[in-house]
């Protein structure tokens, strides 16, 4: 109904149901009834499967409720939760009340806390292709080659995959982690340290064979990649394992 139901009723009803220590603080006072703090909880209980049902059919209804739920929250409870913490609230106008909503709502559940990550990943994704840009732009002007600058960055980015794939095949688990797409950030920034080491020492080899006849011969190139492997994968490897 549209009438307050009396303190001591619901004091009843939380002792009946023990969730009085789940919704009240510490602190709660019963003679006032005045609180700063009060959470709620949300329980959804449904029938998946029976245990005469094979193993199949409860894993294939399990993981069916379990992509219902996450549709669940993240189309029609998130919004909300976070339209409230912004002063969005159905049938509340801060212009009529004359005053900005009061409450701020504290939320946490199965499964929202790895859609807000990802909502927020989403969210930072134009600022990861903006960062990439710039550094195949800066590739470009560094290595004075479009095609060397492509090819490298999209080596440094196909290193996320392969860890991955590397990871799985040793520790057998396939599970992907959020902070696996953290790494996309520091991956394009650590990897394209080490193309500019690789193109400043394959510069610097060109001393080694000022004085041939040839500079481009097989034998002469064989030389100049050598040295460079060895210098600047020296310098890599030192770099790129105290990084790691």
């Amino acid at each position: 109904g549209n009438e307050r139901v009396p303190l001591e009723t619901t004091m009843k009803i939380l002792q009946r149901a023990k969730l009085q220590d789940i919704m009240l603080p510490k602190d709660f006072d019963t003679g006032t009834g005045q609180v700063k703090h009060l959470r709620s909880v949300f329980r959804f209980k449904m029938l998946c499967c029976t245990s005469f049902d094979s193993l199949s059919l409860q894993r294939t209804v399990v993981n069916g409720m379990k992509v219902e739920w996450k549709a669940f929250i993240t189309n029609e409870l998130l919004p909300v939760l976070q339209g409230v913490n912004k002063g969005v609230v159905p049938g509340f106008d801060a212009k009529i009340e004359g005053e900005a909503w009061p409450m701020r709502v504290y939320f946490d559940g199965e499964g929202i806390k790895e859609v807000e990550v990802m909502q927020t990943l989403t969210g930072d994704l134009w600022l990861a292709c903006g960062s990439m840009g710039f550094v195949l732009f800066y590739l470009i002007v560094h290595t004075r080659s479009v095609l060397l600058s492509i090819f490298s960055l999209l080596i440094v980015i196909l290193s996320v995959p392969l860890s991955y794939v590397a990871s799985a095949s040793i520790t057998g688990s396939q599970e992907l982690h959020v902070a696996s797409f953290l790494s996309l950030f520091l991956i394009v920034g650590l990897g394209s340290d080490v193309v500019f080491v690789f193109t400043d020492y394959w510069r610097s080899s060109g001393s080694l064979v000022k004085n041939c006849r040839d500079p481009t011969a097989p034998k002469v190139m064989r030389v100049r990649l050598t040295w460079t492997l060895y210098h600047a994968g020296k310098a890599s490897l030192a770099t790129s394992a105290t990084t790691a």
